[in-house]
């Protein structure tokens, strides 16, 4: 369908990438306070905090708590890289993913998910988590495969470890299926997952220099995964209070927002009573869909 360009930006839903440090830098309270009916697949093992100014009846929380792990002995865990893993999150994680696509395809008022809960078709999905999800379709591969690790992936001549380069092809090819997956829905959709920082040591002095932060989606998806969504920012906090950057720095990187070219390169998010500033965190950097 043909739309006005003066629309487009009203009429278009947001694809946006959060990242950020694993805990504390605000980035599941940001993505919440988009307005209208909201359906988070909580992918980290954490919980959802719903801030104030947010109703909760509009927020529906899906987990995924089982650690994917089938093998019962800890000794196995704690004395090797290699224990047998399980695939049942996997297939709740991806039972999920078609139910919500299968609602807007065959225009359904409601989604049931995999544990039997019903939701309402949301305005807003937010996938939070990005690394464990990582780590839930690595695991599902393993279980699947029958193996204990990705080093031991076969070959199509039967041979162990042959086949690992093609497990890790498959393993992005399931990751960007997942994007392009999300990116498909007519809805706004946010993908959140932690800051993945280079380091360089100095065995002298002891002193650690940050080389460059960058967000941790999974492999060759670091770099061009950001490219995908129509944001990608960078949240942080300081000092009690919480910032978004729309705008990358040597060491912060990928990091942008397409077809806008006047937000600040920082902008402060924090949800303060005693602020004059009464908008909440998502309606300060997208002020037209607050």
């Amino acid at each position: 369908m043909a739309i006005r360009g003066d629309l487009m930006s009203k009429e278009k839903k947001l694809k946006l990438l959060g990242w950020g440090a694993p805990k504390g830098s605000g980035k599941t309270t940001f993505y919440i306070t988009q307005p209208g009916t909201t359906l988070v697949f909580q992918y980290d093992l954490g919980s959802t905090t719903i801030p104030p100014g947010v109703d909760p009846a509009n927020i529906y929380v899906q987990t995924y708590p089982d650690a994917g792990v089938a093998d019962k002995d800890v000794s196995n865990i704690i004395n090797s890289d290699k224990w047998k893993r399980g695939k049942e999150v996997y297939q709740a994680v991806m039972t999920d993913i078609l139910a919500i696509t299968s609602a807007f395809r065959e225009n359904k008022d409601e989604i049931k998910l995999f544990d039997g809960s019903i939701v309402p078709k949301p305005d807003n999905l937010i996938l939070d988590g990005g690394v464990r999800l990582d780590q839930i379709i690595l695991d599902g591969f393993c279980a699947i495969n029958n193996i204990t690790d990705p080093g031991d992936a076969l070959d199509s001549k039967g041979k162990i470890g042959g086949g690992t380069i093609k497990f890790y092809g498959k393993r992005l090819a399931s990751l960007t299926k997942a994007f392009t997956w999300a990116i498909s829905l007519p809805i706004n959709v946010a993908f959140i997952t932690w800051e993945d920082v280079k380091v360089q040591y100095d065995t002298h002095s002891g002193s650690v220099t940050v080389l460059s932060k960058e967000p941790d989606i999974g492999g060759r998806l670091n770099t061009w995964g950001p490219g995908l969504f129509d944001a990608s920012l960078y949240h942080y906090s300081d000092s009690g209070k919480f910032y978004v950057r729309t705008k990358p720095t040597n060491i912060i990187q990928r990091v942008g927002v397409r077809d806008n070219y006047t937000l600040a390169d920082i902008i402060d998010v924090t949800i303060d009573p005693k602020s004059g500033d009464k908008r909440l965190p998502f309606a300060r950097v997208f002020p037209d869909r607050g």
